[in-house]
């Protein structure tokens, strides 16, 4: 037996099996390269059009908030109550509104912020609705004297502070959020 035959041969297979393998290896690494870059791209793409409709979906939830409680209505009204005048069912349509429609699912933002601003609105508005549930209020005002009175009055125009502010802070985070 030829050793140096055998020995050449050997070398040769090897050599070109190693050419084979350093270039299979490199065109491996190229392939999977370009694959993760464009599952990066895709992904991106899909995140980038989520985002769109989520912000289209909670522009559209905000445009219906403001329709049903407008910052000119009822709100602009709770602002500035400081027991100065009875809020009866004529005054406070609005609202209940508000709180009889929008406590479904249907009416939730999808970004959580605006979600738990909107369930702070809800809240503070039930509150407050419940307090004046079968309560005439003009005449609660004109029987009651004294502290008791200002107590209660003290207590709505709490009531009526917190849901103008819940309010506000909603509009005015929606509006930053959603304007990019």
């Amino acid at each position: 037996m030829d050793w140096h035959v055998i020995w050449t041969s050997l070398a040769t297979s090897l050599g070109g099996t190693a050419v084979l393998l350093a270039a299979a290896a490199f065109l491996a690494k190229r392939w999977i390269g370009v694959r993760i870059d464009e599952s990066v791209k895709h992904e991106y793409a899909r995140r980038l059009k989520d985002d769109t409709d989520q912000r289209a979906a909670d522009t559209a939830l905000l445009r219906q908030l403001l329709e049903v409680l407008p910052s000119s209505g009822n709100i602009r009204d709770f602002r500035h109550w400081e027991g100065a005048g009875p809020f009866g069912p004529e005054n406070v349509g609005q609202l209940e509104a508000f709180q009889r429609h929008w406590g479904d699912p249907e009416h939730e933002f999808l970004d959580a912020d605006l979600e738990r601003m909107r369930r702070e609105l809800y809240d503070r508005a039930t509150q407050y609705l419940d307090l004046l549930k079968g309560t005439d209020l003009l005449a609660m005002m004109e029987a009651w004297e004294g502290p008791e009175r200002d107590a209660w009055i003290r207590k709505v125009s709490d009531l009526c502070s917190q849901v103008a502010e819940a309010h506000e802070r909603l509009v005015k985070t929606a509006r930053a959020k959603l304007k990019r």
